[in-house]
């Protein structure tokens, strides 16, 4: 009964209220998407991380309630007009990549269950008897690393680039010091978790990627859904509330950064507060209606796939042809690290990039700046049209029904593991960053396991040879 009146509501409210350009068959289509998506969240419990869950929600976004809004696709030659039948296409696709996603997760999910005992031999599960200092202090380091990632990034050798991004985001250490406030419940834990997420969001807003502002506030509200089994509607306003305010702002700060090092001047901390204290005046603090619409616009099409997506079904195989697997080929070479293969294939440049100039979406000299995000179905049908889009997507949903398998969220290493795969789960972005992305990272997730399991064992064991316990405890809050 409940999934029949959720059909209507979705059916109605899409049939009404979706945006003029989009057809009579879009809008059923990203109604059908919300049906599947509420059909896929109902399955979240606690005991499984919710990868699947996390990626349908982003797919309604992106390909449902993305016709709720009145929307152009900008080239760089302008806005260009798309036809229906490419809309439908788009929207269709969408669906499809979901049903896809739900689909291959079943076997993906056995599959990874099969493993998750070999798994377990790899991510610790105990703790040695100082867990809690032996996180402060990874935390810290975690957090240096984060430093200077963020303000040195320019400057970091290519080789070690990768690992130290890799430790620098915050959901690692957002898990460890979550873990250890929700073992022991103090004030100091908890200050100590909540001022680590406010200082990685405020980093976030410094690199002027919205992504890094997000990261923490998502990491932050499935840590508090895994431990206290409720959404935190706070942190849900928070999110929302900071992409409306800062998407619109981001576009001015990026564009007076670049101009700035466009005549070779540096960008350091003092200068990046005063870019995005001018960029904030100049977007929100306005009497004109036209600027402010025009931030609305931004903020719907940031969170819209489909014109992107109808583009390629618009100009696919006519003005841009079928490439094939090429650019696949290329994805064994991201497990090379690149000190060893220095001059490997760049994957942002051979997907996004590529994508960017065969469809007039960016120029070359704006790829040295931003990326343009290249969707998964687009991907897909590019390649080898509507089989490409079914194959994509498949491989990819049977990936996140093996780390839902593999990964469950119970002990504290297991929730190490999932948190830090769980910014990774983007369902719109291309193949190749789905097949290397969480792979690749894994192995980090593991060592940074480990080595809280080591020190706090070791710290332990040299308490102990000392013939000295620490007798104060902090009184814990019940409170969390």
């Amino acid at each position: 009964m409940a999934l029949v009146l959720v059909t209507f509501a979705f059916v109605a409210v899409h049939l009404l209220f979706s945006a003029e350009i989009f057809p009579i068959p879009a809008r059923l289509l990203g109604a059908a998407v919300g049906v599947l998506t509420f059909v896929i969240v109902r399955r979240a419990d606690r005991s499984h991380s919710p990868f699947l869950e996390f990626a349908a929600v982003q797919v309604y976004v992106y390909f449902g309630l993305a016709t709720f809004w009145n929307q152009e696709l900008a080239t760089i030659d302008g806005p260009i007009m798309l036809s229906d039948t490419a809309i439908n296409q788009a929207a269709l696709s969408g669906f499809v990549m979901l049903l896809c996603f739900f689909l291959a997760s079943f076997p993906g999910e056995r599959v990874g269950g099969r493993t998750r005992e070999r798994w377990g031999a790899i991510v610790p599960s105990s703790t040695g008897d100082r867990f809690e200092l032996a996180v402060r202090i990874v935390a810290v380091a975690l957090g240096l690393a984060f430093v200077a990632h963020t303000l040195f990034r320019h400057s970091i050798p290519a080789g070690i680039a990768q690992p130290i991004a890799i430790l620098a985001r915050p959901p690692i250490a957002q898990a460890l010091l979550g873990e250890s406030m929700r073992r022991n419940p103090t004030r100091t834990n908890r200050l100590l978790w909540w001022g680590y997420t406010g200082a990685a969001m405020f980093a976030g807003v410094l690199s002027g990627m919205l992504k890094e502002v997000f990261v923490p506030l998502l990491t932050a509200l499935y840590l508090l859904w895994l431990f206290r089994s409720r959404v935190p509607k706070t942190i849900v306003f928070v999110m929302i509330a900071a992409f409306v305010i800062v998407n619109p702002a981001k576009h001015a700060f990026r564009r007076a950064k670049i101009d700035k090092l466009e005549l070779g001047e540096s960008v350091g901390v003092t200068d990046t507060v005063s870019l995005w204290t001018d960029a904030f005046s100049s977007t929100w603090l306005t009497d004109e209606h036209e600027a402010i619409d025009e931030n609305l616009a931004v903020n719907t099409s940031r969170v819209s796939a489909l014109l992107n997506v109808a583009h390629a079904f618009e100009w696919i195989p006519v003005q841009v042809p079928f490439t094939g697997g090429e650019r696949w080929l290329a994805i064994p070479s991201a497990y090379i690290p690149r000190f060893l293969w220095p001059d490997k294939p760049n994957m942002t440049r051979l997907h996004n990039g590529e994508y960017a100039l065969a469809f007039d979406l960016q120029t070359e000299s704006a790829l040295e700046h931003t990326a343009v995000n290249f969707p998964l179905p687009t991907d897909g049908y590019w390649a080898y049209g509507w089989p490409g889009v079914v194959f994509v997507a498949l491989c990819v949903g049977f990936l996140f029904g093996f780390y839902r398998g593999a990964f469950r969220a119970i002990g504290w290493g297991e929730i190490v593991v999932s948190v830090g795969i769980l910014p990774y789960i983007v369902p719109h972005q291309h193949f190749a960053q789905h097949v290397t992305g969480v792979p690749q990272r894994l192995l980090v997730f593991f060592a940074v396991a480990w080595a809280v399991q080591l020190l706090s064992t070791a710290l332990g064991a040299k308490e102990h040879a000392g013939g000295t316990r620490g007798t104060w405890r902090e009184r814990a809050n019940p409170g969390l």
